[in-house]
């Protein structure tokens, strides 16, 4: 839990050491909201103000490839994979949703997963995750809670 004087209060903080030895540490805020992000450069001594960076997210998980993509998953209202290609936390793509979690007419799916994943490496380049789907339909077309586990190659294009 990170907690300055009541300024802020988080929950659920991943962190990973980046190839430049910075701390970088994101975390939960509330349910639906905002995830943010704090750099330390001093072994975590001392941290930077947390930003937002996300407009939502839960349990997040920080990995390093060998490969120098950062790699972050979190879940809802969905489940969500972004990459730091650079490496540096600072800069982050677009969200792949692993889950859909929107109709067609854009209103929301109400619950499609916990949020809630798992990631490790599988070589330079990829790694698993395994995650929830709440919306998997059996033989009989009935809702199951189904747990996923999918490989995730990530290539770098110059």
């Amino acid at each position: 839990r990170f907690d300055r004087c009541g300024e802020w209060s988080f929950t659920e903080p991943s962190d990973k050491i980046l190839a430049d030895s910075t701390l970088l540490c994101v975390m939960r805020s509330g349910s639906m909201s905002p995830m943010y992000m704090s750099f330390s450069s001093d072994f975590g001594a001392t941290w930077s103000d947390p930003q937002p960076f996300t407009p939502n997210g839960v349990k997040p998980r920080l990995m390093l490839l060998k490969n120098g993509v950062l790699v972050l998953a979190s879940g809802r209202p969905g489940v969500q994979i972004r990459f730091s290609f650079d490496g540096s936390g600072r800069s982050w793509s677009d969200p792949i949703e692993m889950i859909p979690f929107m109709n067609d007419d854009e209103s929301s799916i109400q619950t499609v997963s916990c949020g809630y994943s798992s990631i490790i490496e599988n070589d330079n380049t990829s790694f698993f995750i395994a995650y929830s789907d709440f919306t998997t339909k059996d033989s009989l077309n009935n809702e199951r809670k189904t747990i996923w586990c999918r490989k995730v190659t990530v290539t770098q294009y110059e």
